[in-house]
């Protein structure tokens, strides 16, 4: 068995088109290599910010971990304590306790130069569990993400959550949705949250991205860009 132990206290610079990509020390990072050639990676970042034209978005106390399993991918598993994405995730908006569970698919035959092949041919990246609050809001989850052979995003999404019509007001009243939309989101998640008190449940969302659009409960909502047209580079 290998291990390896890397620490740094130097700021990191990453020049992104129109970011400017900034880690904070220190870093931490541990990678373990088994007898079978297995690794487990362990990252942790005291703070990342993101800097564009407009604002400064922080992302702090990171900690991001991957273990090859016996199967043909890569489990990993995030936790950020606090992100701050301006203006509108900010202060007691923010979002705070950030818990991501799951698998990238198909992990070893992944080339980051043509990135959309693996992703809508034979990969996915699969959300087993995730966990969040903001506005104070608890939300919980699962999701898989892939794209189509026409590099539309293919994803289906459970939410879990006892305050997903606040949620929804929140995004109005900050314009990030319309009056026409959010009037459309509230009778359907007001029948919801009526069925879950009735069975005693907790109030569950299905959302599903396919052909170029967002559906609440199967309902179109909101046009969803081409992967390709999202700017990553």
């Amino acid at each position: 068995m290998k291990h390896i132990f890397l620490k740094t206290s130097d700021q990191i610079n990453i020049i992104n088109k129109n970011n400017n990509i900034v880690i904070l020390p220190e870093i931490l990072a541990s990678i373990v290599i088994d007898k079978n050639n297995a690794k487990r990676i362990s990252i942790n970042f005291d703070g990342i910010s993101i800097k564009n034209d407009n604002y400064i978005h922080k992302i702090d106390k990171t900690e991001l971990y991957f273990r090859e399993s016996v199967e043909d991918s890569l489990q990993y598993f995030l936790k950020i304590e606090e992100i701050h994405y301006y203006p509108t995730f900010i202060n007691t908006n923010s979002i705070r306790n950030l818990l991501i569970n799951g698998k990238l698919i198909n992990h070893k035959n992944i080339n980051f130069n043509n990135f959309h092949k693996w992703l809508s041919n034979e990969g996915g990246i699969d959300i087993e569990d995730f966990k969040l609050n903001t506005t104070n809001i608890p939300i919980r989850g699962n999701a898989f993400l892939g794209i189509d052979e026409n590099l539309d995003i293919q994803s289906s999404i459970s939410i879990e959550s006892e305050k997903f019509d606040d949620l929804a007001l929140f995004l109005r009243d900050k314009n990030l949705v319309s009056e026409d939309l959010f009037k459309s989101s509230i009778i359907i998640i007001k029948a919801i949250e009526l069925a879950a008190k009735t069975s005693n449940k907790m109030p569950k969302y299905s959302i599903g991205i396919q052909e170029g659009y967002l559906s609440l409960m199967g309902i179109k909502l909101l046009n969803i860009p081409r992967f390709n047209k999202l700017n990553f580079n």
